[in-house]
């Protein structure tokens, strides 16, 4: 995405050098993303590169001005978040909005890992955002939970759901797996069986591509589970229900 040679106006409100102090929720993946625009390049000076960095996601309000065309940027009327570094702002970014304002509503102060890719124009850099896979974002977008990096996650898709009511909002439920005996003589590997809330809501055979990680963790308590109603795609009015469950590394 092309970068507009910006230069920071006014910083409003926002007030990024009172977190410097604090604990960061550290956004962080090998997933590059360019949608970042960089209005000042001064607060980057000394980055070379292809060298990392983090910076700082600032969801305060944030304004912003434009040295070639004057127009003004407010990420409190014209969305994204900002970004800095030591507490001073050098863009803005609007890709994965949601989750960061999301995360920092419900955990506090967020960081993202960065990496300067090249140069714009003089004194003006090219930086890319290094995330986590879409999900990992889809998660914290939905529930504020930032799932950790070796965690293992499956997202199961329901047609019929007969758990506890769900809206289109995510729900965190208490999840528990437990697996069906075979019948005697069988090769086939046993069925994993998803309960949510006390009623079991899918049945996943060893066909399913999400099994093996099901049955790595049968019986494992979950790091956290939620669940939200969603609309089918097929115009019909149709829904179904996604539910995810998220589990830590040990039980690998």
């Amino acid at each position: 995405m092309t970068l507009f040679r910006r230069i920071l106006e006014s910083v409003g409100d926002t007030d990024v050098g009172a977190v410097r102090a604090a604990e960061w929720q550290t956004v962080e993946g090998s997933h590059a993303d360019g949608g970042v625009y960089v209005y000042d390049g001064k607060p980057l000076r000394g980055i070379s590169s292809g060298q990392e960095f983090y910076a700082e996601v600032v969801t305060r309000p944030t304004k912003l001005r434009s040295t070639l065309t004057g127009t003004t940027w407010n990420t409190k009327r014209d969305g994204g978040v900002a970004l800095a570094v030591d507490g001073r702002v050098f863009g803005e970014t609007r890709t994965y909005e949601v989750a960061f304002r999301k995360l920092a509503s419900a955990g506090g102060p967020v960081r993202v890992r960065m990496r300067r890719s090249g140069t714009y124009a003089k004194g003006i850099p090219t930086v890319e955002m290094l995330l986590p896979d879409s999900v990992a974002m889809s998660i914290a977008g939905d529930l504020g939970y930032l799932v950790p990096n070796d965690a293992d996650v499956v997202i199961l898709y329901i047609r019929e759901w007969s758990g506890p009511r769900v809206g289109d909002n995510a729900v965190r439920l208490p999840v528990t797996t437990r697996t069906v005996p075979t019948p005697a003589g069988s090769s086939a590997k046993p069925h994993v069986i998803v309960s949510a809330a006390g009623t079991d809501v899918a049945d996943i055979s060893a066909r399913s591509t999400r099994y093996r990680t099901l049955a790595r963790h049968v019986g494992e308590p979950p790091l956290d589970a939620f669940c939200q109603r969603r609309e089918s795609s097929d115009g019909q009015g149709a829904h179904y229900w996604r539910l995810v469950v998220i589990w830590g590394p040990s039980g690998r």
